[in-house]
């Protein structure tokens, strides 16, 4: 009988290191944001689908094979990994990615934690960014698409568009996009607040609607 897919409760031993280059080079501001404790750790080559639908798990060195789907108030940590299919995320606590690569669409929907999706190494703990061969939706349009816990996207090369929707950020905090090198559009609507770029602007494509004036080509 084959196995599809691997739906993550418990832990996976070993240590696998991937390299993977830095992609933006940038001054973004500091995050002062600890990584989040592993409850279950992924290494190596992963050929199936990973389903995570608990606790928080994090790819390190990892390379999937097939799509990540991410639920059920879950956290994913993905460092230095390669995935090679689409990361799906829909009602997620916390997505966090560092100096991976995504070879598909990155979606991430209805998450109630930060979204950290690299920070171009500034940050404290550091979180390099990522390259993304597809488009990168944070948000959407139907009701519970809005993530709701604020979030940075920057210092990552995204060879797509990146679009925010009716995203949301707890008082104090910010929806923050800056130092991406885009190949666009760029395009953000419904969010509350506007994105801001932290004096950092995006390159590569114009931002429209509330991210006008936040990229350039």
């Amino acid at each position: 009988m084959s196995i599809r897919s691997i739906v993550v409760r418990l832990a996976v031993a070993g240590t696998v290191t991937l390299a993977l280059s830095p992609v933006v080079a940038s001054t973004a501001r500091a995050s002062v944001e600890a990584l989040p404790t592993c409850t279950t750790t992924i290494t190596g080559l992963q050929k199936t689908a990973i389903t995570v639908t608990s606790g928080t798990v994090c790819l390190e060195g990892a390379t999937a094979g097939s799509a990540v789907a991410v639920s059920g108030g879950a956290t994913i940590v993905v460092i230095n990994s390669d995935l090679r299919s689409s990361l799906q995320s829909s009602g997620a606590n916390k997505v966090i990615a560092c100096n991976s690569a995504f070879h598909g669409t990155v979606t991430i929907a209805g998450s109630t934690g930060r979204i950290r999706f690299g920070d171009d190494g500034a940050g404290t703990p550091a979180c390099d960014g990522n390259h993304v061969f597809g488009p990168v939706i944070l948000g959407g349009t139907n009701a519970g698409d809005g993530n709701t816990g604020g979030l940075i996207i920057a210092g990552n090369t995204i060879q797509g568009p990146l679009e925010l929707e009716n995203n949301t950020a707890p008082a104090g905090t910010s929806l923050r996009v800056e130092a991406n090198q885009i190949q666009g559009p760029l395009d953000c609507t419904g969010n509350t607040p506007a994105p801001v770029d932290g004096g950092l602007i995006n390159h590569g494509t114009p931002g429209y609607d509330q991210c006008a004036g936040l990229s350039k080509p």
